[in-house]
């Protein structure tokens, strides 16, 4: 009896967690600046104010140590890997055939997932600079008028500003946004039990 009531409460804690993964929004922010050089950011990855995942990128590159090769082993050989299945015109028409019948689902899939994306806030900055100060000043002012109707939306704020002293495309901003997992998760159950789905994918899963 004892086992049987630990199980339950495992299953149940299971459950609560499962739940509030999928209800509770995971918040994505990503920094980003181009200074002259390459494009640097970085990305974070939260869940109930909880960092998951901090990201730099372009991520430093670690020196690889050149390790002495390891004596062979003499007594077994490695098995060959198989080859995997070669694919024939046959088989891609019967896979684009299946793609079609399964594309509905596959729409609806990414219809929840996009549903499920709240953007919360853009910003960008550009500092542009070309030889000509004429085409810069043109580029910057297109910038100014496609950015004064951007900017009515109360999530985004772009802007601009030239450079007439050295040739330059920089940036500096920020995008943050949250996504919600409970749309995208019941929308790919839903498309589990269709049986063109299955058939794709067990027809996919032949050419590993």
């Amino acid at each position: 009896m004892a086992i049987l009531t630990a199980i339950l409460i495992v299953l149940a804690v299971l459950f609560v967690v499962l739940l509030l993964l999928l209800l509770v929004s995971f918040h994505i922010s990503m920094k980003f600046c181009k200074d002259g050089g390459k494009l640097k950011g970085q990305l974070e990855l939260r869940w109930f104010k909880i960092r998951f995942i901090r990201r730099e990128f372009p991520e430093e590159k670690e020196e690889k140590i050149e390790k002495a090769p390891e004596k062979e082993k003499l007594e077994e050989e490695p098995e060959k890997p198989s080859k995997p299945r070669k694919w024939t015109l046959k088989d891609i028409k019967r896979i684009f055939l299946l793609f079609l019948d399964s594309w509905p689902e596959f729409f609806n899939l990414f219809q929840a997932l996009w549903k499920s994306i709240k953007l919360e806030e853009v910003n960008a900055h550009f500092i542009l600079g070309f030889d000509s100060p004429v085409d810069t000043a043109k580029t910057v002012g297109y910038v100014w008028t496609a950015s004064s109707l951007i900017n009515l939306s109360q999530t985004v704020n772009i802007s601009a500003e030239p450079s007439f002293v050295e040739e330059k495309i920089d940036l500096n901003g920020d995008i943050s946004f949250k996504i919600q997992f409970l749309g995208p998760f019941m929308a790919l159950l839903r498309i589990l039990t269709k049986k063109s789905v299955l058939k794709l994918l067990w027809e996919l899963r032949r050419f590993r």
